[in-house]
C-alpha cells in the first residue's frame, strides 16, 4: 500500500507543469520513457581577485521508474543527452533519485 508521500511524489511526476518527458538510456537495456524534473544550481565563489561561477545541472527521477541509476547512463530531454557523472543520491524516503548530469 502506498503512503501519502509516495502518492504525492507520483502526482508531481505525472504533472506536465512540473516535469518533462525524457528517455533513460542505460548500457545493455532498452530505452525507457520517463518523466523528470530538471533543475540547475549556481555557486559563486571568490578566488583571489577572480570570481568563480559554477553551474550544475540536476535531474530528479522517480525510483519507481529507474530503480538504480548509474554513472555513465544518459537521460535525454528534447534531443539533448545528459550523462550522469556523479553518484546519484536517493532522498530520505527512497522515492526520488537526484542525478548530477552534464550535457
Amino acid at each position: 500500500m502506498a503512503n501519502a508521500f509516495d502518492l504525492a511524489v507520483t502526482s508531481i511526476f505525472k504533472d506536465s507543469n512540473m516535469t518533462v518527458e525524457a528517455t533513460y538510456q542505460s548500457t545493455g537495456s532498452s530505452d525507457l520513457p520517463i518523466r523528470v524534473i530538471k533543475s540547475t544550481s549556481r555557486d559563486d565563489s571568490d578566488f583571489g581577485d577572480t570570481q568563480l561561477i559554477e553551474e550544475k545541472t540536476f535531474i530528479d527521477v522517480q525510483k519507481s521508474d529507474v530503480a538504480s541509476p548509474k554513472i555513465g547512463d544518459f537521460i535525454v530531454i528534447d534531443d539533448v543527452s545528459y550523462e550522469i557523472y556523479a553518484s546519484p543520491k536517493i532522498d530520505a524516503l527512497s522515492l526520488v533519485w537526484t542525478c548530477e548530469v552534464r550535457s
